[in-house]
């Protein structure tokens, strides 16, 4: 089906309570973003190859079980990105 092949996501972790490291984390997601084409260049992908990316930002709950808030910001992610503000790069 496709559903998640040829899918790359990056996470960035960080403490909430500091505002220098989601900063810090939104400057290396917009660097990596802005590099995209170069890094799928290096690694072989065809020059007609579509890459779109987003980025989306949620909270997690420490104080419960995680892994559903992690499919949940997932699930939201893929959201964004088929039906939002869609960033999308040519290769060509």
């Amino acid at each position: 089906w496709g559903l998640f092949g040829d899918m790359i996501i990056v996470i960035w972790i960080y403490a909430g309570t500091n505002p220098e490291y989601k900063q810090s984390a939104q400057d290396d997601a917009v660097h990596l973003g802005d590099q995209l084409k170069s890094i799928m260049r290096s690694v072989g992908l065809p020059n007609q190859t579509e890459i779109r990316y987003t980025q989306h930002e949620g909270l997690l709950n420490t104080e419960t079980s995680t892994a559903s808030q992690w499919r949940s910001l997932f699930a939201q992610a893929v959201i964004k990105l088929e039906h939002e503000n869609i960033k999308s790069i040519s290769l060509n």
